[in-house]
């Protein structure tokens, strides 16, 4: 009997070594906790050194941001690491990101998967590093804000396979992205330009424990807990998730709808709805959707226009950018004081309309723009179903990624 219980103790301890040994040969270490020797700095000329099996990066006066990068380029992968920031240091971990000649003389650019020790608490969110800017704030995933700790030791998993970019903070999803733009590039661990800034002097961020896995990523990948807040940047494509909960495609993958002035679209007749879109506009251009109207023709518009042809004070009314047209002033609700995040001229930008509960919200680049309840406004519609229209008013505007769903 002491035999056989020996035996199953050795059979049992083999197993799960064997299990656990399975599981760490898809890892692979990024950083030896020795040298740097498979490692590269790019962009700036903050400096980086090795302290007890630790990585540190320190800011530097009067350098861009600096990236320390493996040598290697990465398309799908997941990656793990710890990481510490002295507040109120920013940093991130690019990833798929390159660095040519030809863009800005060689600037490192894009996925940034962001450390933000601020009251804004973006940490987890995804920066489109010397490109489009933010794509993935957190400003519809209060959760996710709260996954980064100050002043002490943070865990970040990022998982990004094919179209899919989602990352976790502390165990806590901060990020659910779908974008197509880059499928391969270089990973980069950032210290933040602090400008002439001389009390950043010597801030660090450090990171340890990195490890990235390459293969066997359908067995490792987090299911999707259909929860964090989806933004899909896959142009004209609907997502699975998309398609589960009932979003409708106007436009297939190979299109986009251009308006010639003075032209529109008419292309659902609803109450309640989330409509999410793409626009860009080239100078002096002017459009909108159209939505809610009475006898009068008086309309609810999200207003889509270049800010640049109005006024300065048109530019901070309810003419500009994202209002309700003539009636609310947009203004960056997520994050007060900023600006609208407009990603200019020629660009694509995201917008979103929302209209459930008697309340409307519109939403631009994934911040909340206007918050209004229907109850008070002057505007006396009927209930019942209403037309959507997509419109041009002067100049070029065009539209993309078109989808509509009923609430």
């Amino acid at each position: 009997m002491k035999w056989f219980l020996l035996f199953v103790s050795v059979l049992f301890f083999s197993c799960g070594q064997s299990g656990k040994f399975s599981e760490s040969s898809d890892w692979e270490l990024l950083f030896n906790e020795q040298n740097l020797n498979n490692w590269e700095v790019r962009n700036g000329t903050a400096e980086f050194t090795i302290e007890e099996k630790e990585l540190v990066g320190t800011a530097t006066l009067n350098t861009p941001n600096t990236f320390l990068c493996p040598k290697k380029m990465y398309d799908n992968f997941i990656l793990e690491l710890e990481l510490k920031v002295d507040q109120p240091l920013n940093s991130g971990i690019q990833i798929r990101s390159n660095s040519i000649p030809t863009y800005y003389d060689g600037a490192v650019h894009g996925y940034q998967v962001e450390v933000d020790p601020s009251p804004r608490a973006f940490s987890g969110g995804i920066y489109d590093e010397s490109r489009r800017g933010w794509i993935y704030p957190l400003c519809e995933n209060s959760e996710g804000r709260k996954g980064f700790k100050n002043d002490t030791w943070n865990k970040y998993r990022i998982e990004a396979i094919g179209p899919s970019i989602r990352v976790w903070v502390n165990g806590i999803q901060t990020a659910n992205l779908r974008d197509d733009l880059t499928a391969k590039g270089f990973i980069g661990l950032q210290v933040h330009s602090i400008g002439k800034d001389s009390s950043m002097i010597g801030k660090t961020v450090r990171w340890r424990n990195i490890k990235i896995a390459t293969k066997n990523l359908e067995k490792l990948k987090t299911p999707d807990d259909r929860k964090t807040p989806e933004i899909n940047l896959v142009p004209n494509q609907l997502s699975d998730r998309e398609k589960e909960i009932g979003y409708i495609s106007y436009l297939n993958e190979s299109e986009k709808t251009q308006l010639n002035e003075a032209e529109s679209i008419g292309f659902e007749s609803v109450e309640n709805f989330d409509l999410k879109f793409e626009f860009n506009l080239s100078k002096n251009s002017s459009g909108g959707i159209e939505y809610f109207s009475n006898e009068k023709n008086e309309k609810y518009i999200f207003q889509i226009i270049d800010n640049d042809s109005l006024s300065k004070e048109e530019q901070k009314g309810n003419q500009s950018l994202a209002s309700l047209k003539g009636i609310v002033t947009s203004q960056n609700l997520c994050v007060p004081g900023r600006h609208r995040d407009f990603r200019g001229l020629g660009n694509w930008n995201t917008g979103r309309i929302i209209v459930e509960n008697g309340k409307i919200e519109h939403w631009m680049n994934g911040y909340k723009m206007v918050e209004q309840k229907i109850s008070e406004l002057n505007l006396n519609w009927k209930k019942g179903n209403h037309q959507i229209s997509i419109k041009n008013n002067m100049g070029e505007v065009n539209f993309r990624s078109i989808r509509l769903k009923k609430l």
